[in-house]
């Protein structure tokens, strides 16, 4: 588990699902919270979602930038980076105030601003 990559993660915005998913890769990220390899099975128990939430929301993810494929296991099973270190729009993240990793000017639920910009 990854508290680098858990706090990232939930500076996100992401639909619920997708939030729930992409804190379980979080779960199995390595401890610089950079790579993780959960496979499909083991995402299903974590979040209880079905197979084909799973496999779609993964691809949503993927799609955002949150997920990057970087290769696969022996076993077959998809190794995936998660760019903590930058923020998946291309923003610059904040430095020195607001949520670690949260994007620079990027606002909370209520419109405010949660980073310095």
């Amino acid at each position: 588990m990854s508290v680098k990559a858990t706090t990232w993660v939930w500076a996100l915005e992401l639909s619920p699902t997708e939030k729930l998913l992409a804190l379980a890769y979080a779960d199995y990220a390595d401890p610089h919270g950079r790579d993780t390899h959960p496979s499909v099975g083991q995402l299903m128990e974590r979040t209880r979602l079905g197979r084909r939430a799973v496999q779609i929301s993964t691809r949503r993810l993927e799609e955002a930038g949150i997920l990057i494929r970087v290769g696969a296991t022996a076993r077959g099973v998809a190794v995936w980076r998660m760019p903590i270190d930058e923020d998946p729009e291309g923003r610059t993240t904040c430095a020195g105030g607001g949520a670690p990793g949260a994007p620079q000017g990027a606002h909370d639920v209520r419109g405010r601003t949660t980073c310095a910009g």
